[in-house]
């Protein structure tokens, strides 16, 4: 259940720095803290 969360949530990510490029730093801040996490 856990990894179908994951998938969604990246899908989300991914369709965010699609649509604010800009924002790509922030995302990658974002995916590393939750790695770490």
């Amino acid at each position: 259940m856990v990894e179908l969360r994951n998938d969604l949530f990246a899908q989300a990510i991914i369709q965010r720095i699609f649509d604010n490029p800009d924002e790509k730093p922030n995302i990658k801040k974002l995916i590393t803290k939750m790695n770490e996490g």
